[in-house]
């Protein structure tokens, strides 16, 4: 068969299947809600249940305090759930304009970007004594 032909046909296809697959939903933003954290958390650490869940303005990430006073992280990433569990000195908390940048000693995930609007929970994961330093 003729590239004239070939290419056509092939990117035509391509161009298809990606319609479809968006057409039917396959494409949305997975987002987050107080039961999908927990889930998600107790599905990684059944041992140390969440006591606090603040779900970021996107409802992509939330931040998380734990029984056991540690501290979670949980945001989407693609079509998946990421999960860090910290302590104090696991990870930099830094304020941006539109939320907090969480940079962590981890190579595989070194940071997240967590919107938070409400300056209550910005406060609460930025205390005095946290700023400039790990949290």
């Amino acid at each position: 068969m003729p590239l004239t032909i070939l290419v056509p046909l092939v990117v035509g296809g391509i161009l298809g299947i990606v319609f479809i697959v968006h057409m039917s939903g396959w494409t949305g933003r997975l987002t987050l809600d107080d039961h999908a954290v927990r889930r998600a958390w107790a599905g990684e650490y059944p041992d140390d249940e969440p006591t606090r869940v603040a779900l970021s303005d996107d409802a992509r990430a939330a931040l998380l305090t734990t029984k056991s006073g540690a501290r979670g992280v949980v945001w989407c990433m693609g079509d998946g759930i990421v999960l860090r569990r910290f302590q104090p000195q696991g990870v930099r908390v830094e304020e941006t304009s539109d939320g907090l940048r969480l940079r962590f000693r981890d190579t595989g995930a070194p940071a997240a970007l967590i919107r938070l609007a409400d300056a209550g929970s910005r406060a609460e994961w930025t205390a005095p004594e946290q700023q400039g330093r790990s949290v």
